[in-house]
């Protein structure tokens, strides 16, 4: 499939510090790209750079091919077939639902809608948006008498008007509560593939990402670490930043893992020939001590249990090796619960190495 957006070798520096240093990615068409990284790792000023609202001091940006970006050439926003759906959805307050989304088209095609077919074009084009977002029969409807689900609805709708190369969404979720946010991100991303959108999501939540994403693209200080399938990359992560920015792990030494794998033959050891190696805490199983017949010979003392609605959380001490002791971190569904300082039996399902 051929690349919609390509980005080679971006810089981008303010004062001393590099926000974005010497990266390069592409984007397919129809495809969903998130870019996920902490707060301050370069990722908002990467996406305002291919808007065209921030200049890179070096590199190439171009879109379907065509250079928007590059030594000597810095296409305008205006002018770059590229939208994006803000943090703050950035709705006019005094137009309504209608006028909102027809702006889109109107910013992209210039003021002069000409004569009525014009006119009906965009009608058409709105009423159709509309429809596409679920939301028919809002026109009339000012932004202030929406919910924030609504007008998300209708900033998506806005950016999908000119028929842009590349969506752009800078956190959009960022501003709702947890289960709208998870409903909305259900049907925003069905409305996007609907439309076949080529789309780059920046983020900071990783299920956001993984939800949401047809592939991730990693970022810590400017730089890209790492970048794949989201199961790909949960399950071999380059290094110990993207282990533990996916999710929590345990970090075991080489002879903390092979401690383990001493204990239980069934324990799954991948890449025997790493020095760092991750636990995923829900890749250990606790179960009352003496219940059943264990697989492992390992036990642990629970030290402290958190209830967190769909789960339990545990601090767990275990033996590590045969003079030494350390906390893991356990999250499962349990049938069983587990008092703080209750014995239990421990059986550890996968280890896995970090690092090429």
């Amino acid at each position: 499939m051929s690349h919609v957006l390509s980005c080679k070798n971006l810089l981008k520096t303010f004062g001393k510090q590099e926000a974005v240093s010497n990266l390069t990615f592409s984007l397919k068409k129809e495809e969903t790209l998130a870019i996920l990284g902490p707060s301050g790792c370069g990722k908002s000023t990467l996406l305002r750079m291919i808007s065209g609202f921030e200049k890179p001091d070096k590199g190439e940006i171009l879109v379907e091919n065509n250079f928007v970006f590059q030594e000597g050439l810095n296409i305008p926003p205006e002018k770059r077939n590229i939208m994006m759906v803000f943090q703050d959805l950035a709705l006019f307050p005094h137009m309504n639902v209608f006028d909102n989304i027809a702006f889109g088209l109107l910013s992209k095609k210039g003021k002069k809608n000409g004569n009525g077919e014009s006119k009906k074009v965009i009608n058409d084009r709105v009423s159709s948006l509309l429809s596409l977002v679920g939301l028919p029969g809002f026109e009339k409807k000012l932004p202030h008498t929406l919910s924030g689900g609504e007008q998300q609805r209708v900033a998506l709708a806005r950016a999908l008007a000119p028929k842009p190369d590349v969506l752009l969404l800078d956190e959009p979720f960022s501003g709702l509560d947890a289960h709208l946010r998870v409903r909305l991100r259900e049907d925003m991303k069905k409305i996007l593939k609907a439309n076949k959108t080529s789309v780059i999501l920046v983020t900071h939540d990783q299920e956001e990402a993984f939800s949401f994403a047809d592939r991730l693209l990693i970022m810590n200080k400017g730089k890209l670490v790492q970048s794949g399938v989201g199961r790909e990359l949960y399950n071999g992560p380059k290094n110990s930043f993207v282990a533990s920015f996916l999710g929590e792990a345990n970090f075991l030494t080489r002879k903390e893992a092979f401690y383990f794998k001493g204990l239980d033959k069934e324990l799954v050891l991948e890449e025997e020939e790493k020095e760092e190696y991750i636990l995923r805490p829900h890749d250990i199983i606790l179960k009352k001590d003496g219940k059943e017949q264990d697989i492992s010979s390992l036990k642990g003392v629970i030290k402290e249990a958190q209830y967190l609605g769909e789960m339990m959380s545990y601090k767990l001490l275990v033996k590590s090796d045969d003079q030494s002791e350390r906390t893991l971190v356990v999250k499962n569904f349990f049938k069983d619960f587990f008092e703080s300082e209750e014995e239990v039996s421990v059986q550890i399902q996968k280890i896995s190495g970090v690092g090429p």
